[in-house]
């Protein structure tokens, strides 16, 4: 039987789901926190479960606009790498890195959103603004993991989706923000999540 893997970067998020009561079909694992290890932890996934055809990853996410609010959840339609040098214009990269379409699964009335992730979280907003300037849109998040996540899935021939709910904005207060409502937008991104798998049945 084909499972689903749910997976987070950190306990914290995937916590609310692991005290309800979900199907058998779904299984629950935490990867670690940035991109590199967690994408390592779900290639090592992958490899031991053969029965895994889907991925969902929930986690939390940062907003560049505030046309997205505090507390929101977003389902990401598609995610890039980040490269500070290259938004500053700075630096450049000798070949540029694919953009990822995540397979889109959930309500219609789930905003949906871009995603990019990076090594370190964008805490100015000067840098903001001309990351929402590039990518030419305001419905953009960063989060850590997700880029190398979902690069992971294209390449098992696995199908990505993802959560995220929005716990900060990126300025200077990310991460006393991000500290202050974790758990809170956690648990409301997992009762959203049970109650989508629950409509699915």
């Amino acid at each position: 039987m084909s499972k689903t893997l749910i997976c987070s970067a950190w306990s914290q998020e995937i916590q609310n789901l692991k005290n309800k009561k979900i199907d058998s079909k779904y299984e629950l694992a935490t990867l670690g926190i940035g991109f590199l290890s967690a994408s390592l932890a779900l290639e090592r996934i992958l490899v031991e479960n053969r029965d895994i055809e889907d991925i969902i990853f929930i986690g939390t996410a940062g907003a560049y606009s505030k046309t997205l609010e505090i507390g929101n959840i977003i389902e990401v339609k598609e995610t890039a790498l980040l490269n500070f040098g290259t938004v500053e214009q700075k630096a450049f990269v000798p070949e540029a890195y694919e953009e990822y379409h995540c397979f889109l699964k959930f309500d219609r009335k789930i905003k949906k959103a871009y995603c990019l992730s990076s090594l370190e979280i964008t805490q100015d907003t000067k840098i903001s603004k001309k990351i929402i300037d590039v990518f030419e849109t305001r419905d953009i998040v960063e989060n850590m993991e997700l880029y190398g996540l979902a690069k992971v899935a294209h390449e098992n021939s696995k199908k990505f989706s993802s959560l995220l709910g929005i716990t900060n904005y990126t300025n200077i207060d990310a991460h006393s923000d991000w500290k202050e409502n974790n758990e809170s937008v956690s648990t409301k991104l997992c009762d959203i999540l049970f109650n989508e798998l629950s409509s699915q049945k």
